[in-house]
């Protein structure tokens, strides 16, 4: 499975970090994931979410069908 949201896809972003000596260096800011068993076409899976769309699907905002 790959680092990503699985309702938006949301994932990993390279920025460059740039000091007050403008020296650049790559930084990685990844998405706060976790890993959810739901119900899909009957059957249980494990899926990886971002924690906006998990507080969206136990509000009952988002349908995963």
């Amino acid at each position: 499975m790959a680092n990503k949201c699985f309702v938006c896809g949301k994932g990993a972003l390279s920025i460059l970090q740039v000091s007050h000596a403008k020296q650049r260096k790559t930084k990685w800011v990844k998405p706060n994931l976790h890993n959810i068993r739901i119900e899909i076409d009957g059957q249980k899976k494990t899926v990886k979410m971002c924690s906006k769309c998990l507080r969206k699907y136990k509000a009952g905002l988002i349908k995963i069908s």
